[in-house]
């Protein structure tokens, strides 16, 4: 049986990764269009470091959301898949029968939750082919020292198709079952343009 606090549980512990994430594809694409307009200091080896550490966070972490094994007790699959096979509990049952007095669209039936599962499990085979890629990267480059010559690549554009919908994932079983929303893509208080910022500022006076 699914449980209310089990579902609060989950929300807290996927939250900090999804920030994480959200942070760093901000963070490579700031450097990507800082390069491509010409921002001087951005061409220094630090961000070039500074953009392999964020693929390293976006590797490791959406791994934990998308592999199978079964020590990430946290991915998404497990997740619907508990959505499908198991009970709701009473909580959540008051919750759905409040739901059904809004105007909005959150869950009102459970039925609603499983079309909802359904479109997230057809999109997680629609995605399967960068999953598996990021997958082979943090097992055989990331996760280990003796690292495979030419492993596969993966390009920044296929990362962020990925953090979108670990996003929509998260807000769509959440946001629509406890009516909270999380803008998780807004980040620029505390990713790397608040540093470009900085640096066109000094470059003004």
């Amino acid at each position: 049986m699914i449980k209310s606090n089990e579902l609060e549980e989950w929300s807290n512990d996927v939250l900090p990764i999804l920030t994480d994430i959200n942070i760093s594809i901000n963070n490579i694409k700031t450097v990507l269009i800082q390069n491509a307009i010409g921002l001087p200091e951005i061409k220094h080896n630090f961000f070039r470091y500074y953009s392999y550490q964020q693929r390293f966070i976006l590797i490791i972490q959406l791994a934990k959301f998308f592999s199978n094994f079964e020590n990430h007790d946290r991915n998404f699959k497990e997740l619907c898949g508990r959505f499908e096979n198991e009970e709701l509990d009473e909580n959540i049952e008051i919750l759905l029968k409040e739901n059904s007095l809004k105007q909005s669209d959150t869950f009102k039936t459970r039925d609603e939750i499983l079309i909802a599962v359904a479109d997230i499990k057809n999109n997680l085979h629609k995605y399967k082919p960068i999953i598996d890629n990021i997958i082979s990267l943090r097992d055989e480059v990331y996760a280990h020292t003796d690292t495979v010559k030419n492993a596969n690549k993966i390009a920044t554009h296929e990362l962020e198709e990925l953090v979108i919908f670990a996003n929509e994932i998260y807000n769509t079983l959440f946001r629509r079952l406890f009516d909270k929303q999380n803008l998780l893509d807004k980040t620029s208080e505390w990713d790397l343009r608040y540093i470009v910022k900085i640096i066109e500022n000094c470059q003004t006076k």
